[in-house]
């Protein structure tokens, strides 16, 4: 009977150990696996990390070199009748004056029987709508604004150019503003070079008023007042401040 039972409790304690080697076996498998599965999570996860981050750096190297797009849709807006202010000259009522089929030569003479036409605008579904033509004193196209998309047309090097959704410029290479819109609700900012087709040109400056530079024979591409004249609205180059305001221009 002994005998018996010494040989149960041997076969069970072998049978223990065995259950215990079969858990420590299979617990180590487990682990195996739990780490396995932990090392290809971090490897999945840094990949992904790492695309993310490609494509956000590719999405915005094509906003940086991006050489349209648009800018200065309302929302929610009701618009009725929008201000335009050249300079720091208010003009109320501008759909009047400033439309498609307006006339500005009570506006704005330059001198030898010329007038400026800044700009077109007009209401669209209680909308800004914008066309300009920005231009050099040669008559060469810089830069165009179509239903308020802007779009680049020089390719020389000599400008830079920055924007955001109510705002959108162009400087010259020491950062000089050569053309600056902007809108705020009801009213749009014009700010900058406006030139003739005979290449007189006219320089708004939103604390200066505008000044006339009647110079048609000058070689320079883009002709600044001989003062002071208000900084650029953004920071430059574009490339490392996309979008970035000068803050030491806020008003």
């Amino acid at each position: 009977m002994i005998l018996t039972i010494i040989i149960l409790s041997a076969a069970t304690i072998l049978e223990f150990f065995d259950a215990i080697k079969a858990i420590r076996k299979d617990y180590e498998s487990k682990l195996k696996k739990i780490a396995w599965v932990t090392v290809r999570g971090l490897i999945t996860l840094s990949l992904g990390c790492l695309a993310v981050t490609n494509f956000l750096k590719e999405q915005e190297n094509i906003k940086i070199n991006a050489t349209h797009g648009e800018f200065g849709k309302q929302k929610d807006a009701f618009i009725k009748s929008p201000i335009m202010v050249l300079g720091n000259n208010i003009n109320q009522d501008v759909g009047n004056h400033f439309g498609e089929d307006s006339n500005l030569h009570s506006f704005y003479p330059i001198g030898f029987g010329e007038y400026l036409r800044p700009m077109e605008i007009w209401t669209e579904n209680n909308q800004i709508m914008i066309n300009a033509y920005i231009k050099d004193s040669k008559g060469d196209m810089v830069a165009t604004i179509i239903d308020r998309v802007w779009d680049i047309s020089d390719r020389s090097g000599d400008i830079d150019y920055n924007n955001d959704d109510s705002a959108f410029e162009v400087v010259s290479k020491d950062d000089r503003v050569i053309f600056q819109i902007e809108l705020k609700k009801d009213k749009v900012y014009l700010n900058g070079i406006v030139c003739s087709e005979k290449g007189n040109c006219t320089y708004f400056d939103r604390k200066k008023g505008w000044i006339i530079n009647s110079t048609p024979n000058a070689r320079q591409r883009f002709i600044f007042p001989n003062q002071e004249l208000s900084k650029p609205l953004f920071k430059y180059p574009r490339y490392q401040y996309l979008s970035i305001r000068d803050t030491q221009e806020v008003e």
